[in-house]
């Protein structure tokens, strides 16, 4: 089920879309959080220690996978706005391609490197065993945790959050069932924890692998068709590559806390541990909205819809605020409660409680800053009609126009160029007759004699005069703003995003 962003009400579908995202993250947190949550309960302070170490090693390389994830999302959703099903396709092959190669890479590279990172880590000795034994086993699952977030990343992309929902819902059920049987029954520890881990992982991929099989795509797609497509690939690294940068640099500050406090010893090892493992549950709410921002910002912008994409921030912002307050509160009076999830020693317990007491602030922080994340990943900024049209300046090269160098003269843009941005430049509060008085070039006169028999009337303007310009539908924006680009009557007509205009041919 595929949610429509550009149209209707927008609070209502943002938080449909949002709570299965925030859902499906919480699940996917729990491959690792149950990990930790069964060997706390069933083996011993040094395997609660590995796990706890190993989870934040591994969870630095998901983050790098999921935030590049994020470039698909956007590219899909604002592709799916601007009704593009063949570019969908490409996109989607050429992503395919990407985290193919990716997790790869980042599998040998795991593989190699373990012994090293876990020294780096500073994993206390009766742990280094543990700890190793964990990494090496989770690294096997980086494949499926490149395909999960591929998939999910499509599914997102055309507005369906439900799909991946319930394929890590079921695979995180088989994760809490294998946990118990590996840990509890056969005492395997901190190895039988990552291998749990890694089966649940192969199962969510095959099950959404599945529900593609049996639903089909709104698209074309071909699996022999998946190489490398070297403008797509670079537009979804772009888009994405911001995104695992920041979750990369935040994941490595818990790294290095981890590092420093396992110098302590185990049980401060294990409390910090366990604390950030909260932390990460506490973060999955504004990651989810930062995802479905993306989501639901790029569909509209796609479609043409600025203000319609900032009311959706503001509405993100204000609802995940309220979930902020409320664990921040909860984080600083209630932490023993949070870490006693995790741990049963009193001592690990009292540990975790005294670090979340210190991260309480941070909780109301990310509420903003997901949100504004969210918000800029999904309007895929360009800039070359910017330039081409004379609203921005050209680092080097040149511009020329009928022999004319145009590039740092903006009377030969003026002239000789009709200019629509991609994002509406009205006065929303004013009605149509008054945008037009304030952006027509022309004089009065000639906007009149324009609405008679002109450019404006045949784009349907003079049926709309004394409507508010902020009442019209996104289409009918772009064709007053057309309007108003034309009123020089410029022999060029340069448009950003000109499909995104519904019922408007070009």
């Amino acid at each position: 089920m595929r949610a429509e962003f550009t149209s209707g009400k927008i609070l209502a579908p943002l938080m449909k879309f949002t709570v299965p995202i925030m859902i499906a993250l919480i699940l996917q947190a729990l491959y690792g959080a149950v990990d930790l949550l069964v060997v706390g309960q069933f083996a011993s302070p040094e395997a609660v220690s590995a796990v706890a170490t190993g989870s934040q090693v591994m969870h630095s390389m998901m983050v790098i996978i999921t935030g590049l994830a994020m470039g698909i999302t956007v590219l899909i959703g604002q592709q799916f706005g601007r009704g593009e099903p063949e570019k969908v396709g490409q996109t989607v092959e050429s992503g395919v391609f990407l985290f193919g190669c990716l997790a790869l890479v980042l599998t040998g590279v795991m593989v190699a490197a373990t012994p090293a990172l876990v020294t780096l880590m500073q994993a206390p000795a009766e742990a280094v065993a543990f700890t190793n034994q964990y990494v090496l086993i989770c690294s096997g699952g980086i494949l499926f945790i490149a395909a999960y977030n591929t998939l999910g990343s499509i599914f997102r992309g055309l507005g369906d959050a439900r799909t991946p929902l319930l394929a890590v819902a079921i695979a995180c059920v088989a994760n809490i069932v294998l946990d118990l049987l590996f840990v509890a029954g056969f005492n395997m520890g901190a190895a039988g924890a990552a291998l749990a881990t890694v089966i649940a992982q192969a199962a969510s991929v095959v099950l959404s692998l599945a529900v593609v099989a049996h639903q089909g795509l709104p698209f074309p797609f071909s699996w022999r068709r998946i190489r490398f497509y070297g403008e797509t690939i670079k537009e979804i690294v772009k888009l994405g590559a911001p995104v695992a940068l920041q979750d990369l640099l935040v994941s490595i500050s818990f790294l290095a806390i981890t590092a420093i406090v396992n110098q302590l010893g185990v049980i401060a090892s294990a409390g910090v541990g366990v604390a950030e493992k909260v932390c990460t549950f506490i973060l999955l709410v504004p990651s989810a909205y930062a995802q479905s921002i993306s989501a639901y910002v790029a569909q509209n912008i796609g479609a043409n819809q600025p203000q319609r994409a900032k009311r959706g921030m503001a509405y993100g912002i204000a609802t995940s605020l309220l979930f902020g307050i409320f664990m921040s509160y909860f984080a600083f009076f209630h932490g023993d409660l949070l870490s006693g999830l995790f741990a049963r020693d009193p001592q690990v317990i009292l540990a975790a409680a005294d670090y979340l007491k210190a991260y309480a602030i941070d909780t109301l922080l990310v509420s903003f800053m997901f949100c504004f994340v969210g918000y800029f990943n999904g309007c895929g900024k360009t800039t070359l009609l910017s330039i081409l049209a004379g609203a921005q300046k050209a680092d080097r090269g040149s511009i020329l126009y009928n022999g004319r160098e145009a590039s740092g003269h903006p009377r030969v843009f003026a002239e000789e160029a009709a200019y629509v941005p991609q994002e509406n430049p009205l006065m929303e509060e004013l009605t149509v007759r008054d945008n037009l008085l304030l952006w027509y070039r022309g004089s009065r006169k000639q906007m009149e004699s324009d609405l008679k028999d002109g450019a404006a009337s045949m784009l349907g303007v003079d049926r709309m005069l004394d409507r508010t310009a902020g009442k019209l539908s996104g289409g009918m924006k772009k064709r007053l703003s057309i309007a108003c680009a034309l009123s020089n009557h410029a022999p060029v007509l340069i448009m950003d995003e000109p499909g995104g205009c519904p019922g408007f041919g070009v």
